[in-house]
């Protein structure tokens, strides 16, 4: 015999052929009893085989939980409609392997205090929405300017419009005349920056009338 690897307690499961006696390869068990040349084990049954080989068993290590305490959580359409929680709530994992004989305990809410006890075929994670991007601010008008965009066509002339809208920063005239250059594919389209302006103004004038 080998020297015992285990200790009482320990989840064990049979790794080599060992019959009636001593438990074919498979089986499970929880160890009872450790001895330097030997060990007891209790099969799920209630069964116990005495005087085992520890060479013959594995431990079994114990699966990771799929969630943790502190988890935010879904109900998935996989509960009973007559329990009190219902598809689709929401919760936070209260407590893993709890002693209801469920995996996990959700606290919903607070509906006095009660845990949905649950496994984790009933629950699957809510993850956080990511913080939508920052919008830059649209650049302020700039005082007394104004930009406008034209038509551009192959040959170079120009073609603006008999209204053209006014852009009050450059920023906003640079952003459609982007846009319009997208929706019109193959198209030229230039922003002016209004440097100037002269009026006409007429001169009134007195016409006299004779009596």
């Amino acid at each position: 015999m080998t020297k015992n690897k285990f200790n009482a307690g320990d989840k064990v499961i049979r790794r080599t052929e060992g019959g009636f006696s001593f438990g074919a390869r498979g089986t499970l068990a929880t160890v009872v009893d450790c001895r330097p040349s030997g060990m007891d084990v209790k099969t799920g049954d209630g069964k116990v085989i005495r005087g085992t080989d520890p060479f013959a068993w594995d431990i079994v290590v114990p699966a990771v939980p799929a969630f943790k305490v502190g988890d935010k959580v879904r109900f998935t359409n996989k509960v009973q409609p007559y329990w009190w929680f219902k598809a689709g709530e929401t919760g936070t994992i209260d407590e893993v392997n709890p002693r209801s004989g469920y995996a996990f305990g959700v606290r919903v809410g607070l509906r006095n205090g009660m845990l949905a006890f649950v496994n984790a075929e009933h629950i699957e994670l809510v993850k956080d929405e990511p913080a939508p991007a920052p919008v830059a601010p649209a650049a302020p008008p700039s005082p007394g300017k104004s930009w406008i965009i034209v038509l551009q066509h192959a040959d170079g002339v120009l073609a603006p419009a008999l209204a053209p809208k006014k852009m009050t920063s450059r920023s906003q005239a640079d952003a459609v005349a982007k846009s319009m250059a997208e929706k019109h594919a193959g198209q030229t389209f230039v922003v002016f920056e209004a440097v100037a302006s002269a009026a006409t103004v007429p001169v009134p004038s007195a016409q006299l009338q004779t009596l």
